[in-house]
């Protein structure tokens, strides 16, 4: 396991999330967007057509790679858009 802060500019916030760095981009993905719908109250349909953005190496992550895979680790920042 490995917390990471994300970034999410919708909200302007940032969230601080564990996730098991053996999980696919889009797996993770559709965990925070599940995470921050709960948070917000909103329903959990229309999870498609975010991505995650890596500040430290410039680029979207590839959905099909694990976290590990993307060289997340600890302490890691993205940004959620």
């Amino acid at each position: 396991m490995i917390y990471m802060d994300i970034y999410v500019p919708a909200i302007s916030d940032k969230v601080e999330v564990r996730a098991d760095e053996n999980k696919t981009i889009a797996e993770f993905k559709e965990e925070l967007c599940s995470l921050l719908k709960k948070m917000l109250g909103e329903p959990e349909s229309g999870q498609k057509g975010y991505e995650l953005y890596s500040d430290t190496k410039g680029e979207l992550l590839p959905d099909e790679y694990t976290l590990s895979e993307c060289g997340l680790s600890g302490g890691s920042s993205l940004i959620f858009v």
